[in-house]
C-alpha cells in the first residue's frame, strides 16, 4: 500500500479481538471459534477503503499476538495503520459473541483504554477531509474522554469535517453518565 501524506479519512478508536463460534451455537457447547478484528472506527475505515477512499485507523493495541493480528487484519483491507501503537504494559481487549446471550467484553485495563491526547498529538488531523470517532471512546476512561475533547477542538479549528457516531453502549457508562457527555459531543 502506498501511503498518502494524509489519508482523506482518519478514524480513531478502540478495536478488540472478537471471538465468535463458527456456527450459531452457545459458547458453552461450541467446538470451533474464529477470531476477528472488531471495532466501530476501524470498521468504518475498512469499508471506506473498500469504497476507494484513502483511510487510516488510529488506535492502541497490546504488544501481543492479538494486537498484531488486529493490525494485520485491518491493513489487509487497505487501511493505513501507521499511527496504530502497541502498549507493552496493557493487553489487547477481547470480546466474545455469545449467540443467544449477547456479547461478553473483556476490555477493562486494555491498551485502548489507555489512549489519551498524546495518542493523536503528532497526527495531522487537520489535513484530513473527515475525522471519525464514536461515543464508545469517551466511555472507556478519563484519558480517552480527554482524547475525544482534543480531537473535537482540533478538528473544529480546521477545515476537516468531524463525523461522530453516538454508538451508545449502556454497559460502558455509569448510570446516567452518558447523556450529558454524548449530548455535549
Amino acid at each position: 500500500m502506498t501511503l498518502e501524506a494524509t489519508p482523506r479519512l482518519i478514524t480513531i478508536g478502540e478495536t478488540m479481538m472478537m471471538v465468535a463460534p463458527m456456527r450459531a451455537e452457545s459458547l458453552v457447547t461450541a467446538q470451533d471459534v474464529r477470531l476477528y478484528a472488531g471495532g466501530a472506527e476501524s470498521n468504518v475505515a475498512c469499508h471506506a477503503a473498500h469504497a476507494g477512499l484513502s483511510s487510516a485507523w488510529v488506535g492502541v493495541v497490546g504488544d501481543d499476538d492479538l494486537g498484531y493480528r488486529i493490525r494485520r487484519s485491518i491493513e489487509r483491507h487497505g487501511v493505513d495503520t501507521r499511527w496504530v501503537t502497541c502498549d507493552s504494559a496493557a493487553p489487547t481487549g477481547v470480546y466474545f459473541k455469545a449467540p443467544g446471550n449477547g456479547v461478553l467484553y473483556y476490555r477493562s485495563g486494555s491498551a485502548a483504554s489507555r489512549m489519551s491526547p498524546a495518542t493523536v498529538a503528532s497526527i495531522p488531523l487537520e489535513d484530513a477531509d473527515v475525522v471519525h470517532l464514536s461515543g464508545i471512546t469517551p466511555a472507556l476512561s478519563a484519558s480517552c474522554a480527554a482524547l475525544v475533547d482534543v480531537v473535537f477542538e482540533r478538528v473544529a479549528a480546521s477545515s476537516a469535517t468531524l463525523s461522530f457516531d453516538v454508538n451508545y453502549r449502556p454497559s460502558l457508562w455509569p448510570e446516567g453518565g452518558a447523556a450529558s457527555v454524548l449530548r455535549r459531543l
